[in-house]
């Protein structure tokens, strides 16, 4: 593809998010963009706390933990500088988009060529749920971003075998985790495939210090969360009410929802529709045909599937966890 017309129509994808761009906290799933604002503007208002972020539903209780908000506490100094307005909290989750579309790119060019980045980055910026999530108050596409970047550099550090890639792979991995482990989950399979094909397993046991960092960091997290979340009040009373302590259900659900049809029709439909539209879904058959001989492609896209499969609670109840296709 010509260099300047790929750089166009790249521009005009990524403009076209700002014809209807506003303040306004817009559907679907304005309610989890409001937990991710309130812990945004708590922040502003009373100090940067990463520990004990706020969310406005607990009466006066206002500590509970989700996510390591790190991105939250960016936007709360984006805040500082612009004012507390929604439009800059939007703007610097595009930011990170952004961020995630340039570790898209050089991921997918490592394993194929310059063209097929190009048109994947052009899908990448114009699939459906990209276009809405990509400048809501939501954080995925920061956790994508530090999946992306955290591959990329592993990728680079068995290859090349470099300290230094090394160090930032295990630091985008701790991003990733402590932001959206589920995302990670996905990347485990391409990352034990290249591992295997280029004979590296050696050179990994000899790196072992920096794939225990991200998992020492979420042990520690998850201990953290589990005690913050646990001196939630004790409001059994409430139907449906729960401390975040055992998110196991939540995340994982039962074999029995993996059983019903109607859980699958849902997901083919979003997959369809909201991920890949008419034209996703011929470049995907496309793909699959033309890309059989990359396996860590198809890779990839199994170690997607797995994902949906563990977290298959997720995936029905959110659209947004079909991110990652």
């Amino acid at each position: 593809m010509n260099r300047w017309l790929f750089i166009a129509l790249l521009f005009v994808s990524l403009a076209i998010r700002f014809v209807h761009f506003d303040s306004e906290i817009q559907m679907p799933h304005a309610w989890r963009q409001s937990d991710t604002a309130n812990y945004i503007r708590d922040f502003h208002e009373n100090g940067i706390d990463l520990l004990h972020p706020s969310v406005c539903w607990l009466g006066d209780h206002k500590t509970l933990v989700f996510e390591f908000p790190l991105v939250e506490g960016l936007v709360a100094v984006a805040y500082d500088w612009f004012g507390p307005y929604h439009s800059v909290a939007k703007i610097v989750f595009f930011l990170f988009f952004l961020g995630s579309c340039g570790y898209f790119f050089l991921l997918v060019r490592r394993f194929s060529n310059h063209r097929i980045a190009q048109m994947s980055l052009l899908f990448y910026c114009l699939a459906p749920l990209s276009l809405h999530y990509s400048t809501a108050i939501h954080i995925d596409y920061s956790a994508l971003l530090f999946s992306f970047a955290m591959v990329f550099y592993f990728v680079r550090a068995i290859d090349e075998n470099k300290r230094l890639y090394w160090i930032v792979g295990s630091l985008f991995a701790t991003l990733a985790v402590l932001t959206k482990v589920p995302y990670v989950f996905a990347f485990g399979l391409p990352l034990v495939l290249h591992v295997t094909r280029e004979k590296k397993w050696r050179q990994l046991l000899m790196r072992a210090v920096y794939l225990l960092i991200p998992i020492a960091a979420f042990v520690l997290w998850q201990r953290h969360v589990y005690h913050t979340n646990d001196a939630a009040p004790d409001w059994d009373f409430i139907p449906g009410y729960r401390k975040f302590t055992d998110n196991s259900g939540w995340y994982f659900g039962h074999w029995a929802q993996r059983m019903e049809l109607g859980n699958w029709t849902i997901l083919w439909e979003r997959l369809t529709t909201e991920v890949l539209g008419i034209c996703g879904i011929i470049l995907a058959v496309f793909g699959i045909f033309t890309l059989s001989g990359k396996r860590f492609f198809m890779a990839w896209l199994a170690g997607t599937i797995g994902y949906v499969l563990v977290f298959f609670n997720l995936n029905v109840v959110h659209n947004y966890y079909q991110l990652p296709f």
